[in-house]
């Protein structure tokens, strides 16, 4: 067990960390870190007195994930840049035993960081928001194969993990059309110029229009278009003629517009304020004092009084604001490090923010949504509870919000039952307070949910009464949230030309707008639609556009899953040299983020390589890699699956291990799953293990049941590929006849089916059965190849794409 040293502060040299904070100081001033970073540097420090062995590293910062010697080393390298150890008179590496902190240093019982210590805002970054439609996993549909790239079954797994990703990026006060006042215009605080001269204060731009567009939207009485969106849509490309107002005009919906710039004078500073309502009617006013924050704070009643609105109680301003100056910074900074997509970053001040203004419940919910992508659900969880709770009566709305991300949680972890319960809850709450379009974003949640649980009714029910909610309140800026909820009720519903309609509009809003980034999601949804109606030739281009865009704009999320999806069209048309350059380029890039989806997609495409190679102990390998990122209980369908998978290389490699993985199997599926198509999978493993201890009559029943039973529709490939491989490794040529019964290799588009076939032919002297096998893979491959023309070349270079 490790034990450690503790302290508030460590000091060396120039340097001072801070754990609690997050910070690391290099005098006096704030390094940016990243944060694996972070931790791998807490954790030799509070352990200096020993060099801690790798297994032990990779333990405490990455748990039971699998982790190569490759992103360790890079780890270690970016650590040593962080505090200037070209030397390595800091982090030592010691022969045969591991790392060690070796520099010398003071540890520090009391430190207060001061407040230009907090770490600086971040490079620029997407922010979060809402827009595009969700991204479902490249997975292939039933007819096509299974191996390595996920059932329909784990569509569901893969719509939890990333067909939520439009809900994640819709952050905070989505102001309703229809709220108290139902007069009141639709407003949007732009970007801040900082004019100071200092570039240490640009956090100002986007945290302080974070700042005063939260504070003016908890009174209830102002639709105030969600900070984070104003920040990702004025980035967009004006289309139709517009200026850059005029777009994100357009594109939110707002009528009122509210610009700033923060000056320097002197030892004060001064904001000046603009109101522009569209007309020669606009206001400008100007507030000076010591601290940009608390300046923020007090434009709140100025601001309210231009508007026209009634002005809030004494008690409200008391307790709608930070503390004090000091925090409403510290607020600000965190907010700006949020809107521009860096979590990390922003958890501290809000921890720090929470800590000393408990009723200050905005810091709160932006600690719990700090944590919560951060990915520690379970304190997430108990603050965002705690705020909902608090902000029943006096904030309905942020009591609204913390449930709603709460429902995130769950609905990405595939608990879509608790996501259900907690969004008819959020329902019921928005109605009460007639916020109209958080009743919509609810009932958008709940469509989803319900969707993924196979309440196919109610959730095209609640699609309805949320289009319903849209019309008539003038929601105009949630069409696209209704257009990802589309897409997702159709992708459980294996409806695929319904997602590729919506997607295709998606594409048509998003290009309206100038959102760049969701006309590519979009974009990739109307590819993954395509490959999934068996027109892998058209949706090619397609991947390898948006994949372009991706690589240009360092889009993790987008590169990743247009980067999968090619890499497994590739893989499954037989480019798998190609199919691995990406695949491994996606793998780098995964290590550098908590993607654990993506991370257990590679895995099973680079062991879908192997396979096809015939490389069966870098498969058996790669898949128990991928079985480790799972956990049983909380998807059986993706752990069931990976199980088939080990099993197939296992039947030749380790015989003698089949049992224990039926046994595990077979517990999981008895264990009270709701999946009855898992039993089908379950038929196949038993199937696989009966042949290793030679019991061929009961494999050959096994086959059977699973050929036999309507709960099994889909699994035919499936089905011919394990009676083939239990042909080819045990000779068995009546399970050989199982598999190839009425098999056409003409129209067959698996080519893990195609070249098991050709295998077994080839071992029971059928040569026209394995050329017409290897006549049709070779099709396939060539038509692939056509498709992509001369952008291949382009697309995956020898290096691979820019990280």
């Amino acid at each position: 067990m490790l034990e450690k040293v503790f302290a508030a502060a460590y000091r060396w040299g120039d340097f001072v960390i801070v754990p609690a904070a997050r910070q690391i100081l290099r005098k006096g001033e704030a390094v940016e870190v990243e944060a694996k970073v972070f931790d791998l540097v807490v954790l030799l420090l509070e352990h200096h007195e020993r060099a801690l062995g790798k297994q032990e590293i990779v333990t405490a910062l990455w748990g039971k994930r699998p982790v190569t010697d490759a992103a360790l080393s890079q780890l270690v390298y970016k650590a040593r840049r962080v505090l200037d150890d070209d030397g390595r008179a800091v982090i030592r590496t010691v022969y045969g035993r591991g790392l060690q902190w070796v520099a010398p240093i003071e540890a520090l019982d009391e430190f207060v960081p001061p407040a230009a210590g907090l770490p600086a805002a971040p490079p620029e970054a997407s922010a979060p928001t809402a827009g595009p439609p969700p991204m479902p996993l490249p997975e292939a549909r039933a007819a096509s194969s299974r191996r390595w790239r996920g059932s329909r079954v784990q569509r569901l797994a893969a719509l939890g993990v990333l067909g939520a990703l439009a809900l994640l990026l819709v952050v905070t006060w989505m102001g309703a059309r229809d709220g108290a006042s139902q007069s009141s215009p639709r407003l949007a605080v732009l970007p801040f110029a900082n004019a100071t001269g200092e570039p240490g204060q640009d956090w100002v731009e986007r945290g302080l229009p974070s700042l005063v567009g939260g504070l003016l939207q908890q009174a209830g009485d102002l639709d105030v278009v969600d900070p984070f969106e104003v920040a990702r849509a004025w980035e967009f490309t004006p289309t139709g003629g517009r200026d850059q107002a005029g777009q994100l005009r357009f594109a939110t919906g707002a009528e009122v517009l509210v610009s700033g710039r923060l000056r320097k004078l002197s030892s004060l500073f001064e904001l000046e304020l603009a109101i522009d309502r569209g007309s020669a009617s606009g206001v400008t006013f100007t507030l000076h004092g010591a601290d940009p924050g608390a300046l923020a704070a007090a434009a709140i009643p100025r601001l309210r009084k231009e508007l026209g609105l009634v002005q809030a109680s004494d008690h409200f301003l008391a307790t709608s604001s930070p503390d004090n100056a000091y925090l409403a910074q510290t607020f600000a900074r965190g907010l700006d490090a949020a809107a521009r997509g860096r979590w990390t970053e922003a958890r501290p001040y809000f921890e720090v923010v929470a800590t000393s203004d408990p009723g200050f419940l905005p810091g709160r919910y932006r600690q719990g949504q700090a944590a919560l992508r951060g990915e520690q659900p379970r304190e997430a969880a108990g603050i965002l509870r705690a705020v909902a709770t608090a902000a029943r009566e006096s904030q309905p709305q942020l009591a609204v919000l913390a449930l709603r991300e709460l429902a995130t949680a769950e609905h990405a972890a595939s608990r879509y039952r608790s996501a259900v319960d907690l969004l008819t809850e959020c329902h019921h709450l928005a109605a009460a307070s007639e916020d109209a379009a958080l009743e919509t974003l609810a009932l958008l949640g709940l469509a989803r949910s319900r969707a993924a649980l196979g309440e196919a009714t109610q959730a095209r029910a609640d699609l309805a009464r949320a289009r319903t909610l849209i019309a008539r309140h003038g929601l105009d800026h949630l069409e696209r949230e209704l257009l990802a909820a589309r897409i997702s009720i159709a992708t459980v519903a294996d409806d695929m030309a319904g997602v590729e309609a919506a997607a295709r509009e998606a594409v048509v809003q998003n290009e309206a707008v100038g959102d760049e980034r969701g006309t590519h999601v979009a974009l990739f949804n109307v590819a993954w639609a395509m490959i999934n109606q068996q027109r892998r030739g058209e949706s090619l281009p397609i991947l390898v556009r948006v994949w372009r865009w991706a690589a240009e704009h360092h889009d993790h999320a987008v590169r990743m899953r247009s980067g999968s999806q090619l890499a497994g069209a590739l893989r499954n048309s037989g480019v798998v040299d190609a199919a691995e350059r990406v695949y491994r380029d996606l793998l780098e890039s995964v290590h550098g983020h908590d993607d654990r989806a993506g991370e257990l997609l590679i895995l099973r495409g680079l062991a879908g390589v192997a396979w096809f190679r015939e490389e069966e102990e870098e498969a058996l390998r790669r898949t128990r890699e991928a079985g480790a990122l799972v956990e049983p209980h909380e998807d059986p369908a993706q752990r069931v699956s990976l199980w088939l998978d080990e099993a197939m290389s296992t039947l030749l490699l380790e015989p003698h291990a089949l049992a224990g993985i039926e046994a595990q199997a077979s517990a999981l599926v008895g264990s009270g799953t709701e999946h009855s198509r898992l039993y089908g999978l379950l038929d196949l493993i038993h199937a696989l293990a009966a042949a290793a201890e030679g019991r061929a009559a009961d494999a050959r029943v096994a086959l059977e049941r699973v050929r036999a039973a309507p709960a099994n529709e889909g699994l035919e490939s499936d089905m011919r590929q394990v009676a083939l491989r239990i042909a080819t490794v045990t000779g068995d040529r009546a399970a050989g006849e199982i598999g190839l019964h009425r098999f056409q290799p003409s129209g067959a588009v698996d080519v893990d089916l195609l070249d098991q076939a050709r295998r077994w032919a080839l071992r029971i002297g059928d040569h026209a059965l394995a050329e017409d096998c290897a006549a049709r893979l070779q099709a396939l491959r060539d038509e692939t190849l056509l498709a992509l023309g001369p952008a291949f070349s382009d697309l995956v270079p020898a290096h691979g794409p820019p990280a």
